[in-house]
């Protein structure tokens, strides 16, 4: 089972705020923006250049960080039902994964949060981004699937009847 990191398995509502305090706007002005984006397909980045011109990420990020204020999750983050879900489902026998649309430096922070997964990637680690994930997700199922030893139909077979509810 593949899931996607931010937004399904942890809230990222913390994290936005952070953004916002650091740029000087309200929380809400930021998730308003970040949803006007997403609805028109762009990448949430693209909000931050508009509010500010030439506004450079990495740069930002960097700086967040020597300040005392770098962009995280901690265990606090996860939605209630995020570890137990995965635990079930690893204890019915699935491998289970997540992707995100995350820098590499997102490893180190997705390692602490101790999250039952068997495979773990950025979006960065595939050379793939939103709004175009598909490529990435392709690429994580098959890595998954060789890490499992089964091939990509047995899982694809797998999940579609389990979604189905027309599994053994």
């Amino acid at each position: 089972m593949l899931f996607d990191l931010g937004e399904t398995l942890v809230n990222e509502d913390r994290m936005w705020a952070g953004w916002a305090r650091w740029i000087g706007l309200e929380p809400s002005t930021v998730s308003d923006l970040l949803q006007a984006a997403i609805e028109r397909g762009e990448h949430h980045r693209d909000v931050f250049a508009r509010i500010r011109p030439g506004f450079d990420w990495e740069a930002e990020a960097e700086a967040r960080a020597r300040a005392a204020d770098p962009e995280t999750w901690t265990k606090e983050d996860l939605y209630p039902d995020a570890i137990p879900c995965l635990q079930v489902l690893r204890a019915h026998g699935y491998l289970v994964a997540a992707a995100g649309n995350q820098p590499a430096s997102f490893g180190a922070i997705v390692a602490a949060l101790d999250l039952p997964l068997d495979l773990y990637v950025t979006a960065a680690d595939l050379g793939a981004e939103k709004p175009a994930p598909v490529a990435g997700v392709g690429q994580l199922a098959r890595r998954a699937d060789s890490r499992a030893g089964r091939s990509s139909r047995e899982s694809t077979v797998r999940s579609a009847a389990d979604a189905s509810g027309q599994a053994d």
